[in-house]
């Protein structure tokens, strides 16, 4: 929807304005861009552009976001709310958080706000940092952590790091970006192990955690009840440590697949490993 020519600004001070527009009630989400141009007392301008994601959130719909730059993700899985919710995504710089003397330290990436800030979940949500859209390549991703801002402190949260991304689940809204922890001990698993996928059922995308004891080349791929292969997650060598496959229900082509029972199928050091996964549509 076009919002020119229809805001309403009104001065809070004499430097600040509370701008405010209509705003169609049919929407379930949307990317909104401010584009603006900003004049001091002296007439020095600017321009300035911030984007935000408007989302109507549904207990009985699970949901996948991503942000305006694809830099991070969040999947919400059904009954995260009680009732329909209106929620706002914002990302942003660090040094727009230092500026308002929100934290203590320097995050290294892009913040995320999800608001209403501090609202509890009834179901947690996972969080994704893409490392690879990230100017953080000079550090360990093994000592990178997410954690939560609030009250001026940061809250470290159970972090994964899994093929060029960091991962959390998150039990509320709030402020949250990446930290450098170089105390941060990466325990490598003393056996392989595919774990339950998440959620499951599924309709939009499920998670398949898997842990390595060792490098090694793995497979994982997406079987039917006949023992076709429909899709191949993940092929080649991998080193030690945990990792989340994702899959979003389509096979090898990016073609949709139909709702029924599928396994996920992992071959690794010369065995064969498998885990029962329903899709719903």
């Amino acid at each position: 929807f076009d919002s020119s020519g229809k805001l309403t600004p009104r001065r809070v001070s004499s430097v600040a304005y509370h701008i405010t527009r209509p705003f169609p009630t049919d929407l379930d989400s949307a990317n909104i861009i401010f584009d603006l141009e900003l004049r001091d007392m002296a007439m020095n301008s600017g321009l300035y552009q911030d984007t935000l994601t408007y989302l109507l959130l549904s207990p009985d719909k699970a949901l996948t976001v991503e942000t305006n730059s694809q830099k991070i993700n969040l999947q919400f899985p059904q009954n995260s709310v009680l009732k329909p919710l209106n929620i706002i995504i914002i990302e942003s710089d660090g040094y727009a958080l230092n500026r308002n003397k929100i934290v203590l330290k320097d995050p290294i990436s892009p913040t995320l706000s999800i608001y209403p800030l501090d609202l509890m979940l009834e179901n947690k949500v996972l969080v994704s940092f893409d490392l690879s859209k990230q100017i953080i390549d000079s550090f360990n991703p093994y000592e990178l952590v997410i954690c939560k801002i609030y009250n001026s402190k940061i809250y470290q949260i159970k972090t994964e790091y899994s093929d060029g991304r960091l991962l959390a689940e998150i039990e509320s809204f709030g402020n949250y970006s990446i930290f450098v922890d170089e105390n941060n001990n990466v325990e490598i698993p003393s056996q392989f192990e595919i774990g339950a996928n998440y959620p499951n059922p599924f309709n939009t995308s499920t998670s398949i955690p898997i842990k390595l004891p060792y490098e090694s080349f793995i497979e994982v791929s997406i079987y039917n009840l006949l023992g076709e292969k429909v899709s191949v997650l993940l092929s080649g060598n991998q080193l030690a440590g945990e990792y989340i496959i994702d899959w979003n229900g389509v096979d090898n082509f990016n073609q949709p697949i139909s709702s029924g029972i599928y396994f996920a199928v992992s071959k690794y050091d010369d065995k064969i490993f498998s885990q029962k996964i329903m899709l719903l549509k």
